[in-house]
């Protein structure tokens, strides 16, 4: 979620139905409440009850934005600086909105600076991600540790996939090498060492395949972006970023396979890889029945 954060800063210049139960006839407004509490209680992040004008929003092409409420304590300590969720349906297959929101969108921007900087085992990795920002505001930047939840792939069969996020607990010192190994590009040290790097940064991409080529995205994004920015305002603002990123999300989704490259491959809820192909023919099915 780096394109919202960047954005951010740039304004300062238990009982419930499991996926399995859910009857492949139920409508989709009875499906999407039901899925998203489903989710909600395997992935840990707390997602409100949707209410029926929530849905209605949904089905409408808006998305749902809201404060999380009750941050989860146990992941990166106690984050509740931005708690944000995000819900958006889109009219899309879920493979390609899975590689719209993580195999990049052929944007490109020269304030920050991404790259992978290890491997973990089940295709989890580390990330550092940096944002240069207009003066007088500090430069910031982190390291964070990406993961496939395969959980909650194997518990839905499925039907949820989930990328996650969150500092990562030697991150520090993982900049710290990468940096003096010359594998961070464009900074100089005194650039480096005046970045203020966060202090807390977690979040989710949760896809929910409603079937038909429907997908419904359930984002959660809770950070400390650090000094003494005004917490209203950055909240504000992030919640329209937030919003405005989801609702593109389609279009985004209808261009994608001409940026997913298989040198740069993104992994499924599964920790599978996808290649160019799969989501070629997946595209190709797509188009066809739309014709």
């Amino acid at each position: 979620m780096i394109r919202i954060i960047s954005a951010t800063f740039l304004i300062f210049l238990h009982t419930s139905a499991t996926a399995e139960n859910i009857s492949a006839g139920e409508g989709i407004s009875e499906k999407i409440p039901k899925l998203v509490e489903e989710y909600s209680r395997l992935s840990g992040i707390f997602v409100p009850e949707l209410q029926a004008e929530d849905v209605e929003i949904l089905l409408g092409g808006k998305s749902v934005v809201s404060a999380s409420l009750e941050p989860d304590p146990d992941r990166d300590g106690d984050v509740e600086a931005m708690g944000l969720l995000g819900i958006q349906l889109v009219e899309a297959p879920r493979l390609l909105v899975w590689l719209s929101l993580l195999g990049g969108t052929g944007r490109s921007d020269d304030r920050v600076i991404s790259l992978m900087l290890s491997q973990a085992p089940d295709n989890a990795y580390s990330r550092y991600q940096y944002v240069n920002l207009p003066w007088p505001i500090r430069d910031r930047h982190w390291v964070i540790y990406c993961e496939k939840n395969l959980g909650i792939a194997n518990a839905t069969d499925g039907i949820i996939w989930e990328h996650r996020w969150s500092l990562h607990e030697d991150g520090k010192q993982l900049l710290q090498t990468a940096y003096e190994n010359g594998r961070i590009p464009r900074l100089d040290v005194r650039t480096f060492n005046k970045s203020v790097y966060l202090p807390a940064n977690r979040g989710t991409w949760g896809l929910i395949d409603l079937g038909q080529n429907r997908t419904l995205i359930v984002a959660f994004y809770d950070a400390d972006l650090g000094g003494r920015l005004p917490g209203g305002l950055v909240r504000s603002f992030t919640k329209r970023q937030l919003r405005n990123y989801l609702e593109s999300t389609k279009e985004q989704t209808d261009h994608v396979l001409q940026f997913y490259d298989d040198n740069y491959p993104v992994h499924d809820g599964f920790g599978s890889l996808i290649s160019w192909q799969d989501a070629s023919d997946v595209a190709r099915d797509w188009k066809s029945g739309r014709d």
